[in-house]
């Protein structure tokens, strides 16, 4: 793989950046000059599983892993022909219980210059009835044919065996922008309860790009978990520089990870919506809660969604948080009270691709 001193001739060169794509559907596209291209590429996102029953078991549904993400800086010729293809979010699942669906692998392929960058998608959020056992999330993508390779965050998971009863279900993960092998980084929020809970409905948020979604250490019918950081996390010039530059965002003031929200029959809380970026936090349901046709935010920018659990009344309506650009979708899983058709999980984020030609203006 050719290094920046390779790509540039061992010798002084003059570039400019002349045309940047956002590329959300599979396309052909032909180098509009010769000089250098910097390639991103983003695997879909998996959606998230759903339980749904008439009675009280304990039954899990987790969230979808990201997309992997894949960057490099190549030499380009002017008429290159450059192949990119984008994978499809995983769809959410509706009305019956089942895992979630995996998201579709992107690609960028340019033939004459030995470009093939390939960002798998994520797989779908596993479901489970029972308890005392340790439940890994969904995986992340893998991604290849970088000089920056990194997997996408995993589907929060249960890392213990102290859930006990009730029902759980996690966020999905967010997108690696900045490289690495590490899941865990922007993983969807765990369910690491400190002691055995049986009374434990729990909602946990999505991951952001900067941070995992918030770890659920105790059972509760209170608050569902916060989502990941997004950008603002960032705020030092070197990082926000490199998202202005690469991504064509400002670093505006924006939140971070958005709240958990809590609905019962007293009252409603919503979750905040997430900054660029978040996780959307989770959210419970409970005995009584009835929110007309409830639903929560999308998630932020590459980040993944957050969860819905608990147990709603009769004829409730629950939509548990999508992710957004390769981000994974939260779970739902519920006890009595969710029939269909009122009823799914958060569909996967589409994948995506970034572009920018930068011209050879060497006299």
């Amino acid at each position: 793989m050719a290094s920046l001193p390779d790509l540039l001739g061992g010798s002084t060169k003059q570039f400019r950046s002349i045309l940047a794509l956002q590329v959300t559907t599979s396309q052909t596209l032909v180098a509009p000059c010769d000089g250098l291209v910097d390639l991103s590429v983003i695997g879909g996102g998996g959606s998230g599983g759903l339980y749904v029953q008439n009675g009280m078991a304990p039954t899990a549904a987790f969230g979808g892993g990201a997309g992997g993400f894949a960057r490099r800086l190549s030499r380009i010729k002017k008429g290159d022909v450059i192949v990119v293809t984008i994978g499809a979010g995983g769809a959410y699942v509706t009305n019956a219980s089942a895992a979630g669906n995996n998201g579709g692998a992107s690609s960028i392929v340019i033939a004459g210059q030995a470009v093939n960058m390939v960002a798998n998608g994520g797989t779908g959020g596993y479901i489970y009835s029972g308890t005392g056992v340790v439940l890994a999330g969904a995986p992340g993508g893998s991604a290849s044919g970088g000089q920056i390779n990194s997997a996408g965050g995993r589907g929060g998971g249960v890392l213990n065996t102290n859930w006990t009863g009730q029902q759980v279900a996690t966020g999905g993960g967010g997108v690696n922008l900045f490289g690495g092998a590490d899941q865990t980084a922007t993983a969807g929020g765990d369910i690491v309860f400190a002691i055995a809970t049986a009374g434990s409905w729990v909602a946990s948020g999505g991951g952001g790009v900067f941070s995992a979604g918030q770890a659920m250490t105790a059972g509760s019918m209170g608050m569902g978990g916060n989502g990941g950081n997004g950008f603002t996390l960032y705020s030092n010039a070197a990082h926000q520089a490199d998202l202005v530059a690469h991504w064509g965002l400002a670093p505006l003031p924006i939140s971070g990870g958005g709240s958990g929200g809590y609905a019962s029959g007293t009252g409603y809380s919503p979750v905040s919506p997430p900054g660029d970026g978040a996780g959307c936090g989770g959210v419970n349901l409970q005995t009584n809660s009835t929110p007309g046709g409830f639903s929560m935010p999308a998630a932020g920018a590459f980040a993944g969604g957050g969860a819905i659990s608990g147990s709603p009344s009769s004829g409730a309506a629950a939509y548990a948080s999508a992710g957004t650009w390769g981000g994974g979708g939260g779970g739902l899983s519920s006890g009595q009270g969710l029939t269909a058709p009122n009823c799914r999980s958060g569909a996967g984020g589409s994948g995506f691709a970034f572009l920018r030609f930068f011209a050879d203006l060497t006299p």
